[in-house]
């Protein structure tokens, strides 16, 4: 019987789904306060208080139109201490269409003056209103997300999500992206 060869967009494909499974995402604990360091590392399978979403759903909840997105992928600032006339030109990055990139605001410390700036952000984008939906999210096994969705949970807001498989996911499924900027606090 001849053996027939797997073609890589398929082996990439059945690696993706195992390593985005819930049985990928299981054995990592939850831990009580935020992750401190190595964020681009396997992250749990679910954040107490939040709703773990996958790709299917955050798709729903996109093309819903009620839920606001909100992109934490870290980005570097502008350098304080370049020299007069150094060209500086800031990344874009390809994140999901009406979402709100966030930089910076999924490590495990804020500075207390950036933790006020994305507090006052969440309120803008929410109208105040606690109970809109929010969704999180960066790149597959990326902490910043959980941290910025566990931040938010902490201030009050009831209905957040989590979206672990982030830009990832959403790219693997074909599903829309669109270049943008990031909206930074700068001390």
């Amino acid at each position: 019987m001849p053996v027939r060869l797997l073609s890589v967009p398929l082996l990439l494909a059945l690696a993706y789904a195992l390593l985005s499974s819930p049985l990928a995402l299981a054995d990592v604990a939850e831990p009580s306060g935020y992750k401190l360091d190595q964020f681009r590392s396997q992250v749990p399978a679910s954040l107490k208080g939040a709703t773990t979403v996958n790709s299917g759903a955050t798709w729903k909840l996109w093309r819903g139109g009620e839920t606001v997105f909100i992109d934490v992928m870290p980005q570097a600032p502008k350098p304080k201490n370049l020299h007069e006339g150094t060209f500086w030109r800031e990344r874009p990055r390809n994140t999901i269409p009406g979402s709100y990139w966030l930089a910076n605001v999924g490590y495990g410390r804020l500075h207390p003056d950036a933790e006020q700036w994305f507090k006052n952000k969440l309120q803008i984008l929410t109208s105040g209103n606690k109970n809109k939906p929010v969704l999180f999210f960066c790149l597959m096994n990326c902490w910043m997300s959980w941290n910025a969705a566990k931040r938010a949970l902490s201030y009050g807001y009831q209905k957040v999500f989590w979206y672990p498989e982030g830009t990832d996911g959403w790219d693997f499924e074909n599903y829309p992206l669109k270049a943008q900027y990031a909206d930074m606090y700068l001390r």
